[in-house]
């Protein structure tokens, strides 16, 4: 596995990443430390059914994912003033223990996950492309493309030089 030129706190990730294939190579690159939104299906669909919807539920070493040696604990937790959804509920897959989690932070970290990807999509318009299969030299491009992504942000969100905010009128 490579090592990251750069610290990783938490890897979390989408429904679309849940088999047994990528929980073991996870485990395996950051331990306990990721967060995996689930598909409600099977015993998770159960899960969601019997949890209250403004409750939270946590059941440790959850049946999910036969393939599984080792099981993941789930957590069920309710979403609130979001309207990119109908579901009123979200369950994560995750190994770590209910005393290391904030449940009402996970929505957050979710939401702030796909403004990650967003930003991760236009950093990949703006990178030079390349047929290097170097580390070095992709991770060179890669850090272009953001730094082209950090200027045009900073084009975009920041005040005229010209005028001030008292200049402007909002009325």
């Amino acid at each position: 596995y490579h090592k990251f030129p750069f610290e990783i706190d938490q890897l979390v990730m989408d429904r679309g990443m849940v088999s047994a294939d990528v929980v073991d190579h996870v485990r395996n690159v950051f331990g306990d430390n990721w967060l995996l939104l689930a598909k409600q299906q099977h015993v998770l669909k159960e899960l969601v059914d019997e949890t209250p919807e403004q409750e939270i539920n946590f059941v440790e070493n959850i049946d999910y994912l036969q393939e599984l040696t080792e099981r993941p604990n789930a957590i069920v937790v309710p979403i609130k003033d979001e309207q990119e959804t109908d579901d009123t509920q979200r369950v994560f897959l995750t190994d770590l223990d209910l005393d290391d989690i904030d449940p009402s932070s996970l929505n957050y970290q979710y939401r702030r996950r796909k403004r990650i990807e967003s930003s991760i999509g236009i950093i990949k318009e703006m990178m030079p492309e390349t047929r290097s299969s170097k580390i070095e030299v992709r991770y060179f491009l890669l850090s272009i493309g953001i730094l082209f992504h950090n200027c045009l942000k900073l084009m975009n969100e920041s005040l005229s030089p010209i005028l001030t905010a008292r200049d402007i009128d909002i009325s």
